[in-house]
């Protein structure tokens, strides 16, 4: 199920985009496209690689975010 928040922020690209580009209108339901990002990432192994530089930065990073004001 898509929540209310994430229907909001497609509403808010989508409108974003058209600013840009004011000819768009997307051909593709965002589940749908969600989904097909899920199966085709699924489907390249040499992609599904942990890389522990980038997790130890978005540690320091989120760290960084909750520390006390």
């Amino acid at each position: 199920m898509i929540s209310a928040a994430t229907v909001a922020h497609a509403v808010e690209l989508d409108s974003k985009i058209k600013t840009l580009v004011p000819t768009f209108a997307a051909t593709v339901a965002f589940s749908t496209g969600a989904r097909e990002v899920v199966q085709w990432h699924g489907s390249q192994p040499e992609l599904q690689v942990v890389d522990h530089g980038f997790m130890d930065m978005s540690e320091t990073l989120i760290n960084w975010v909750r520390r006390p004001a």
